[in-house]
């Protein structure tokens, strides 16, 4: 993950996630690290931890799917692997959540 920051009045920051294999040379894709059904399972994934997110009102801090929100994955979403081989999808500022919540992360478990 490259970070780039921009700190003027108001902050902005920017980040690129490259995930390379030098050996085969070829970019790393959601596919590799967690399969074929890498979309329902990383959609799945992702609408738990939003829905986790509610607090006691039903307030969260994501827009609805038909209001901008998260609708799915696809193979321009952003993620990076952990040390630890966790998948983690990103997405940018107000990209599917208030601007409060800033850059969004989602931890996607792979198939046993």
């Amino acid at each position: 993950m490259v970070t780039f920051a921009e700190g003027w009045v108001t902050s902005y920051e920017e980040r690129s996630y490259y995930n390379l294999d030098f050996t085969e040379n070829r970019d790393l894709t959601l596919r590799d690290f967690l399969g074929d059904d890498w979309a329902a399972l990383c959609n799945q994934a992702i609408e738990k931890q939003i829905e986790e997110s509610r607090d006691a009102d039903g307030f969260t801090l994501f827009f609805a799917p038909d209001q901008g929100g998260f609708t799915t994955v696809d193979e321009s979403t952003s993620f990076y692997v952990r040390e630890d081989g966790a998948v983690v999808v990103c997405f940018p500022k107000y990209s599917i959540a208030a601007g409060a919540a800033g850059n969004v992360e989602f931890v996607v478990e792979r198939e046993a």
